[in-house]
């Protein structure tokens, strides 16, 4: 997931990658009085953005098999119970019900998500992690044409996502694949150019 900015606008941007073929739809509906656009799939992933500006963009960042954690909501390739899936779309539209990121952030706060988030509007962006119940933010500051990249292991929770220890292949990949998009955003001169440069990722 990436935030940044160019020729004075902020954008978010998410390189999406699943082990199945995703069925996706993207939906435009009213929630709580703001129109709302988001894409989702068989397994009931939801990110959006709303009529305000809000968006957001989300990687996994807890891994369900770590020793003494049992994260509330979990990222999994098995479709969704019609139950859990809907209380999860409820939190994530609250979300994108927001009127600014401040307001996005205090429900997310009040959600049950865990995850590495990136929220944004018009005017500022937010580094969010989500991670054992704790939550930690901070406001990205960008230089013209920079930007922030977010893959699976935790920078304000460094214990958060994908280790070292006993699992150094997942968290090496997490820091590669961190690390190619860098690589690719370089020298970028129009946010159309975004999604082919962000192709390359695997």
């Amino acid at each position: 997931i990436v935030a940044g900015k160019l020729d004075d606008s902020l954008f978010l941007f998410k390189n999406r990658d699943r082990s199945y073929t995703p069925d996706t739809v993207i939906v435009r509906e009213k929630f709580k009085g703001s129109e709302i656009v988001y894409y989702t799939d068989q397994i009931g992933w939801i990110e959006g953005m709303n009529e305000h500006g809000v968006g957001f963009v989300m990687s996994q960042l807890t891994e369900i098999h770590r020793p003494g954690y049992k994260p509330t909501w979990f990222v999994s390739d098995d479709p969704k119970s019609t139950k859990k899936f809907l209380k999860f779309a409820d939190g994530i539209k609250n979300i994108l019900s927001a009127r600014n990121a401040e307001e996005a952030l205090k429900f997310l706060k009040q959600s049950e998500k865990s995850g590495n988030f990136l929220i944004g509007d018009k005017d500022s962006l937010y580094e969010v992690e989500v991670f054992k119940g704790e939550t930690k933010q901070r406001k990205l500051e960008f230089a013209e044409n920079s930007f922030y990249v977010k893959t699976n292991h935790g920078i304000l929770f460094p214990e958060a996502g994908h280790q070292s220890a006993g699992d150094s292949i997942k968290r090496s990949s997490s820091s590669i694949r961190k690390h190619q998009a860098e690589i690719q955003l370089l020298g970028i001169q129009d946010m159309t150019e975004i999604p082919s440069r962000m192709k390359c990722q695997a």
